[in-house]
C-alpha cells in the first residue's frame, strides 16, 4: 500500500469534494427507496444489465423475472408461484424444467438444435421498427451444456403470441423461436433462441427490452435507446418515487438522446452541486420522454422525479 499516490492526485480529491454535494442530495431521497428492475437468475443478469434493464437481486422488489436454465431447480414450489406471479421470462430449457413441473406455459419445446439456427423477428409490436431481422447468434460457436442443444423450437399453445420465428442458417423456416402468454393475468415469455452473450444487436435489445416491459404489466422504470450503450441503476418504491443513474459504459460519448421514464411526474436531472434542472421533456402515453444531454465516455448521469 502506498499512501504517497494520494499527494498526486489533488484534483481526483476535488472531484470527490465537488460530486459530495450532489451524492447526499442522492442519498437523502434514496432513503425511502429500493432497488427495482428485473430479478434475474442463471446467467443472465448482467447481459440483460448490458443492454439497458435495470436489475434487482431482491424478488419482492421486483417488476418481473428473468428465470433461465437449471436456476429454475434452485426453487421451491412456493417460490415459484410468487415469480410467477410477477410475470416471466425464460429460454428453452426453462421452459422445458417449468412444464415437467406442472406449469401451464402457453407452449412448449418442439425440438433442440445444436447448431445451424437463427431467429426471424415477427410482424410483432413487440418488435419495435426491427420487424423480418434475421438475427444469427453464430450458436455453432457456443459451448453447449451437456451437448443438449440450446436452440429451441417452440410450439405455442392457441392463445400465445409469436414475437419470433425460428429460422436455419439456410433459411428454412421453422416454428416459434420466442412467444408471449398471458393467463389469469400472469405474463410468461418463453425464448428459444436467446444466447445471452450475443443479445447487443438493435434489434434484439429492442425486443427483449419491450417484451420484458410486456411481462411487467408496463412497469419497467426506464427505458434507453437501443442504439447506445447505457446501464441503468434504478431505485424506487410503491409510490413512485424514482431516482436512476444512467451509466455510459462505452468509449462514446452518448450525444444528446432522449430516454423514458415510466412515471406521471416531471423528471429533473441532479447537478454536481446537489440542485435539480428539468430537461426539455414531454409528457406521452407510457410516461415522460426526457431529453438528456451528452454523456463523456464512462460517465454518468442521474436522474429523479423527486423534487
Amino acid at each position: 500500500y502506498n499512501n504517497d499516490i494520494f499527494y498526486d492526485r489533488q484534483s481526483f480529491l476535488d472531484m470527490l469534494a465537488e460530486n459530495g454535494r450532489k451524492w447526499d442530495a442522492l442519498t437523502a431521497r434514496n432513503e425511502n427507496l429500493e432497488p427495482i428492475g428485473v430479478f434475474a437468475r442463471g446467467g443472465i443478469q448482467v447481459s440483460l444489465h448490458q443492454i439497458g434493464i435495470p436489475v434487482t437481486q431482491n424478488l419482492d422488489n421486483a417488476v418481473c423475472c428473468a428465470i433461465t436454465g437449471a436456476a429454475w431447480n434452485g426453487f421451491d414450489n412456493e417460490t415459484i408461484d410468487r415469480i410467477l406471479a410477477k410475470g416471466v421470462y425464460t429460454d428453452g430449457e426453462g421452459l422445458e424444467i417449468l412444464i415437467a413441473k406442472g406449469y401451464d406455459c402457453g407452449g412448449k419445446v418442439k425440438k433442440a438444435y445444436k447448431s445451424g439456427m437463427a431467429e426471424r423477428f415477427a410482424d410483432h409490436p413487440l418488435n419495435g421498427d426491427y420487424v423480418n431481422q434475421w438475427r444469427d447468434a453464430f450458436m455453432n460457436f457456443v459451448y453447449y451444456h451437456n451437448n443438449t442443444g440450446c436452440a429451441y423450437e417452440l410450439t405455442p399453445d392457441e392463445g400465445a403470441e409469436v414475437v419470433s420465428r425460428m429460422e436455419s442458417i439456410t433459411h428454412e423456416k421453422l416454428d416459434c423461436s420466442l412467444y408471449i402468454y398471458e393467463n389469469a393475468g400472469k405474463r410468461f415469455a418463453a425464448d428459444g433462441y436467446l444466447f445471452p452473450n450475443s443479445i447487443r444487436t438493435h434489434g434484439k435489445k429492442e425486443q427483449l427490452n419491450n417484451v420484458l416491459n410486456w411481462v411487467s404489466g408496463g412497469k419497467m422504470p426506464v427505458k434507453t435507446p437501443e442504439t447506445i450503450k447505457l446501464v441503468p441503476s434504478v431505485m424506487g418504491n410503491a409510490g413512485g418515487d424514482l431516482t436512476i443513474m444512467l451509466t455510459n459504459a462505452s468509449l462514446d460519448n452518448t450525444g444528446i438522446f432522449r430516454c423514458l421514464v415510466r412515471t406521471d411526474r416531471d423528471v429533473f436531472l441532479m447537478n454536481d452541486d446537489g440542485t435539480l434542472t428539468a430537461p426539455k421533456q414531454e409528457k406521452c402515453a407510457d410516461g415522460v420522454l426526457a431529453t438528456i444531454p451528452s454523456i463523456d465516455a464512462w460517465d454518468y448521469v442521474l436522474l429523479t422525479n423527486i423534487k
